[in-house]
C-alpha cells in the first residue's frame, strides 16, 4: 500500500491541475438518483446532481474490480478456476455468469472481458481469488484502494455487486474510479469493445451506448433490484474525453449521452498558462525580484456562458491559482520562481551588513567634528 500511495502522490504532484470537487452547472434536472459528469484529463467536476449520495451501484462495482486486478496482477498469468468461483449464479438464472467449469484455465485479461462485457459474477470471483487467495481478502483491497483514492463515499463488501448489506458507493466515487481505471489502456481496450470471445464463449457487452453513440468508448453497465439500472459511460469527442455516471435511473443510456452532449457543445478549453512560460514577476521583501515560470500546461474546460479563468499569485500563500467564475473554486497551478535579481540583493544584504557595523563610528566621527 504504501508504494502505491507514494506512486500516486508522485503523479499528482504532476499533475497540470489540483481537482476541485467544486460541482459544475447541471445539464439539467435528471430523473435518476444520482449523476455526475467529469472531465478525464483533470477530473474536475462539469455538471452533478447528488454525486456523494450513497447507494447500492450493482455491476458498475466492476470498475473498481478490474482496477485492483490490473494494479496486482498481469494479463497473462493464468487462473484456475474454483468450485466457488463456479457455483457463483449457479442457482439463479438473474445472475449474470459465464458458466465457468471448476479446473478451467483461463488467463487473467480472458476473464477481464468476461467481467466487463456480460458482467459475468462467477469471474468476479475468479479473479478475486486468483489476486488475492480470497474473496475476503480481495475485498479488503478493493476498500483500501477506494480509501486510496479518496473514494470516501464507498464500501465494498463483494467483488461483483449484487446486493450485500454495507455494500454501496456514489457516482462521485465511481467517476473516480473509472478515472483511475483509464490509466490502464487494456481497461480502455476491454470497455470499448462491443464483442469478443473467450474458451469458446461469445461475449457481448451489455453497454448499448457503443453502438448507438458514435463518440462512445466505454465503460460499464450495472442492475439490480436494489440499485435500479445504473451506466458509467465514456466518449471522447475532438480531442476531449468525458465520463458521465448515471444511477438509479429509468433510461440510463440515454440520461448518459444527455449528460456526454451537453459537456460536449456546453464547454470548450481554454488554456491559461504554457509549461516552461514566465508568467509574471514578483518582488520579495528581501529584494529579491523573480520570474513565475509555470511548472506545467495549465487549461480547463470552461462553460462557453462562463467567466474566463485567470491567474492570480497570492502572495500570503505563495500559491499561483487559477480562479474561475465557479462560485469560489480555485486551482492551484505548478510553478517555480526563478530569480533574476539575486545577486543584487545578496549585495545590498552584505553592504546592509556592513553599515550597521560601520554605523556607529561614523556617528562618533560627525559628532566631534
Amino acid at each position: 500500500m504504501g508504494t502505491r500511495n507514494i506512486k500516486r502522490s508522485l503523479l499528482v504532484a504532476l499533475a497540470s491541475l489540483v481537482w476541485s470537487q467544486v460541482p459544475g452547472v447541471s445539464a439539467a434536472t435528471p430523473s435518476a438518483e444520482a449523476t455526475i459528469l467529469i472531465d478525464v484529463s483533470d477530473g474536475r467536476t462539469l455538471s452533478s446532481h447528488n454525486p456523494h449520495k450513497r447507494r447500492a451501484i450493482a455491476s458498475t462495482t466492476k470498475v473498481m474490480t478490474a482496477l485492483v486486478v490490473l494494479e496486482h496482477s498481469d494479463p497473462t498469468e493464468t487462473v484456475h478456476i474454483s468450485e466457488l468461483a463456479e457455483q457463483v449464479g449457479s442457482d439463479d438464472p438473474l445472475v449474470s455468469e459465464v458458466d465457468l467449469v471448476k479446473g478451467e484455465v483461463l488467463t487473467v485479461e480472458e476473464l477481464l472481458y468476461a467481467l466487463l462485457l456480460p458482467s459475468a459474477n462467477d469471474a468476479a470471483v475468479a479473479l478475486a481469488e486468483h489476486v488475492s487467495g480470497s474473496v475476503d481478502g480481495f475485498v479488503d483491497e478493493m476498500n483500501a484502494t477506494a480509501k486510496d483514492l479518496d473514494a470516501f463515499d464507498s464500501s465494498f463488501k463483494n467483488p461483483h455487486g449484487l446486493d450485500a448489506p454495507g455494500h454501496y458507493s456514489s457516482a462521485h466515487d465511481l467517476a473516480l474510479m473509472t478515472r483511475e481505471a483509464f490509466k490502464f489502456p487494456l481497461f480502455r481496450k476491454i470497455v470499448a469493445t462491443p464483442r469478443s470471445k473467450i474458451g469458446g464463449r461469445e461475449l457481448m457487452n451489455r453497454n448499448g451506448l457503443l453502438e448507438t453513440y458514435p463518440s462512445a468508448n466505454g465503460v460499464k453497465t450495472g442492475h439490480t433490484k436494489t440499485s435500479g439500472r445504473s451506466l458509467i459511460a465514456s466518449a471522447a469527442n475532438s480531442g476531449e474525453e468525458l465520463i458521465a455516471v448515471v444511477l438509479g435511473s429509468i433510461d440510463p443510456q440515454k440520461e448518459a449521452r444527455t449528460l456526454l452532449e451537453f459537456g460536449f457543445q456546453e464547454y470548450h478549453r481554454v488554456t491559461l498558462t504554457y509549461k516552461g512560460k514566465p508568467w509574471a514577476t514578483e518582488t520579495y521583501g528581501d529584494g529579491r525580484t523573480a520570474l513565475l515560470i509555470s511548472d506545467a500546461t495549465v487549461s480547463l474546460l470552461v462553460q462557453k456562458s462562463d467567466i474566463q479563468p485567470v491567474l492570480d499569485f497570492d502572495r500570503k500563500s505563495q500559491v499561483l491559482k487559477a480562479k474561475t467564475g465557479r462560485g469560489s473554486e480555485v486551482i492551484q497551478v505548478p510553478f517555480h520562481a526563478a530569480c533574476i535579481r539575486c545577486v543584487a540583493a545578496k549585495r545590498s544584504r552584505v553592504v546592509s551588513s556592513l553599515w550597521a557595523l560601520l554605523r556607529p563610528v561614523a556617528i562618533l566621527m560627525a559628532e566631534l567634528r
